[in-house]
């Protein structure tokens, strides 16, 4: 079954090189899925509390990511001030999607 033959001789179905291929898309995909349902699950939760108290409080993306790798400028930024604001606008659960479908796709594009 995991054997084809063709003119005469044997060769496997799958080379290595293409099960790592699909390997490396199929972590693509779920990557994509993955960052996507986690964006959702942020983005909800703004939105329940927005249907709560009636007041929607933005998580910023740099302020979601700096407190989970403990990363000092994402939360109090010293430096380059305007590109922490202008990064930080970007709401968390957008931009984990977005950043999940890029990867995926880097990931999904890969040559066999």
């Amino acid at each position: 079954m995991g054997v084809q033959v063709s003119s005469g001789k044997l060769s496997p179905l799958s080379q290595p090189k293409d099960l790592m291929a699909q390997g490396i898309q199929w972590t693509g995909l779920f990557v994509m899925a993955g960052g996507m349902l986690w964006g959702a699950v942020v983005l909800g939760g703004q939105a329940i509390d927005y249907l709560k108290v009636g007041y929607w409080d933005s998580l910023g993306l740099l302020w979601y990511v700096g407190q989970l790798l403990d990363w000092n400028w994402a939360v109090d930024p010293k430096s380059w001030l305007g590109l922490h604001a202008l990064i930080d606008r970007i709401n968390a659960g957008v931009g984990i999607a977005v950043l999940a479908l890029l990867a995926g796709a880097v990931l999904l594009g890969q040559d066999k």
